[in-house]
């Protein structure tokens, strides 16, 4: 059956979250009193687990191909939103200010002030917006091969 890349994706989350869930319960209940009840095989489980992890391997190559027109732009929105991470959090404190334990007050000065954050936030988010609905179209009209 041909998937799309949307419909790829999904799939890879659902066998990432399915293998977290495995792990887990490996280490969970791999080490035991002897005798104790166990509610999974472990053997099992490991065989599960290696076998997810091969699908998801090939499906991860899958859509990496599928996606090599658009993969600047995947990486572009990944550095956007390490970059809003950032900005968002670059201290803005200016004026007198007196710190919560202590009895001195200091003038403080910020360089990027807040409101410069909030205009190169907001035209990060614009970018940001811009790009997921570009891929999220290319994700729902691209097939895997």
């Amino acid at each position: 059956m041909k998937m799309t890349i949307a419909q790829a994706l999904k799939q890879k989350n659902k066998l990432a979250f399915k293998l977290q869930k495995n792990w887990g319960r490996i280490h969970t209940y791999n080490s035991a009193v002897v005798e104790s009840y166990r509610p999974f095989n472990v053997e099992d489980l490991l065989q599960e687990t290696l076998k997810i992890t091969q699908e998801l391997v090939e499906l991860k190559t899958k859509i990496h191909q599928a996606s090599a027109p658009v993969r600047e732009k995947i990486f572009r929105l990944s550095e956007l939103k390490s970059g809003m991470q950032q900005i968002t959090s670059i201290p803005t404190k200016e004026g007198k200010i007196r710190e919560r334990y202590d009895h001195q007050v200091v003038e403080m000065e910020a360089i990027i002030t807040a409101a410069r954050i909030d205009v190169l936030s907001e035209q990060f988010e614009q970018e940001i917006d811009q790009i997921q609905e570009q891929l999220e179209t290319f994700n729902h009209k691209t097939y895997l091969s």
